[in-house]
């Protein structure tokens, strides 16, 4: 699954194609952010249940 975020990751920084207008794209923080949180919960688990 980790691999899926830093492959959308890398998508959102080439991306340079202009959108029509009605078409959502998130920003590029939010699949950074998630890669963050997944790490971070693996740590703590590890932390505590390790």
């Amino acid at each position: 699954m980790n691999s899926k975020i830093l492959a959308l990751i890398r998508i959102k920084m080439t991306e340079t194609i202009a959108l029509p207008p009605g078409v959502f794209t998130c920003p590029f923080w939010v699949p950074v952010a998630g890669v963050i949180a997944s790490a971070a919960l693996l740590v703590i688990d590890v932390a505590l249940i390790g």
